[in-house]
């Protein structure tokens, strides 16, 4: 079986995925702090409380579990870089 993994672009796109979860998290980070002063606690309308519990939920929630995907598909790549490595110089 012949594989070919072109190791410098695969650890390129690591870099990548990883700065692309820095940014996406900076950009989350600061979304949840202008949401948080736009909707400041004690604001007791249907509106405000049904946007902020949704906004939270998907900010403590959903944003996290993603980052998480996305690092395990960086985790998944490193390691397929240094097995096909270690395999290329017979270090199985």
């Amino acid at each position: 079986m012949e594989v070919t993994l072109r190791t410098e672009a695969a650890a390129e796109d690591v870099k990548q995925i990883e700065n692309i979860i820095k940014v996406i998290t900076e950009d989350m980070d600061e979304l949840n702090k202008v949401i948080s002063e736009t909707i400041p606690d004690g604001i007791e309308t249907d509106w405000s409380y049904r946007v902020k519990q949704d906004w939270l939920n998907f900010y403590r929630a959903d944003i996290p579990a993603a980052m998480e995907e996305i690092r395990l598909s960086a985790a998944n790549l490193t390691i397929a870089i240094n097995k096909l490595t270690d395999y290329s110089k017979g270090k199985e």
